[in-house]
């Protein structure tokens, strides 16, 4: 088992010495993953633009369907979500190693909800501004695993994947 572990941490670590994060400026990362949420797993796939050394602006698609009961009646629920973003990325300003990169930011999302029509429930179809905090740990130049915590009604608060340097 050490020999294990100590494997795995010469390997992260050999990848971590050459990784750069944020994306650099007019470069693009790519985004995909899913969500944890109450209204079955959504599903992401968004794109990072470099806009500043420390800014980043990018565009999201999220999908999530579930089924729910109620009055002995099963309803097909759907939920597309298109949303914009702007993050702060705040390396330079913590002593973080460089295989890490976390930002703050803002969301503009627009979700269309699709659903049955003697469904109980109104449009549920909404415009919303919310707020996210992430991080990346890039195990080499153009790969990472990232996690985020929004107010996204898509994810429930926290959605994690890969994102990939282009």
């Amino acid at each position: 088992m050490f020999r294990l572990t100590l494997l795995l941490t010469s390997f992260i670590l050999t990848f971590s010495v050459f990784s750069q994060a944020p994306v650099s400026i007019g470069r693009v990362q790519a985004n995909a993953g899913i969500g944890l949420a109450s209204i079955g797993v959504p599903i992401y796939l968004g794109f990072d633009y470099g806009f500043k050394k420390t800014i980043t602006l990018g565009g999201e698609v999220s999908y999530s369907n579930y089924s729910e009961r109620s009055n002995n009646l099963n309803y097909k629920i759907s939920m597309v979500g298109v949303s914009a973003n702007g993050n702060w990325h705040f390396n330079g300003l913590l002593p973080v190693p460089e295989s890490v990169n976390l930002y703050t930011g803002l969301n503009l999302s627009y979700y269309n909800w699709t659903y049955p029509a003697n469904y109980m429930a109104n449009n549920l179809s909404s415009v919303r501004l919310s707020i996210q905090v992430g991080a990346r740990y890039y195990f080499n130049t153009n790969l990472a695993l990232n996690f985020e915590l929004n107010g996204s009604p898509a994810n429930s608060g926290s959605k994690f994947g890969l994102t990939y340097k282009l």
